[in-house]
């Protein structure tokens, strides 16, 4: 066989496969440029002690509070608030935040208190639909 006969059955050959190497990763079907921005974008959970967004009352919380007799100070609110932040990094979603003589059902998502109750009205009764309770600090 001629040199030139070799060379040409060389190149028409197929390439052998390279052997894997264990160290080396797949390529990942996303790019980091992109999985950056999206992780940039994403709003960050907040922690206690920094500014959060704040608490709301629902209509019937509200409504609640006001045939209950039962008035929240300032100061109340801001121990809500950071309740729901715990709440919020735990991954709550409604959760029973008992504050001094009040019994609050809050939606943690949401930010939003649902119903409020006295401690009398709370002893005895049970609460379903919750996956969480606190003590406000």
């Amino acid at each position: 066989m001629s040199l030139d006969a070799l060379y040409n059955q060389l190149i028409q050959a197929p390439t052998p496969a390279r052997p894997l190497d264990p160290l080396r990763k797949p390529a990942s079907s996303t790019d980091f440029a992109s999985e950056l921005d999206k992780l940039l974008k994403t709003p960050e959970k907040t922690t206690p002690g920094t500014a959060s967004a704040p608490v709301h009352f629902s209509k019937h919380a509200k409504a609640r509070l006001h045939s209950r007799g039962i008035e929240l100070q300032d100061g109340d609110l801001d121990r809500i608030s950071k309740a729901v932040d715990q709440l919020e990094l735990k991954g709550a979603k409604e959760s029973l935040v008992l504050l001094d003589d009040v019994a609050l059902i809050v939606g943690v998502p949401k930010r939003t208190v649902i119903t409020a109750m006295s401690r009398d009205e709370a002893l005895g009764n049970l609460f379903t639909g919750i996956d969480s309770a606190v003590l406000a600090a």
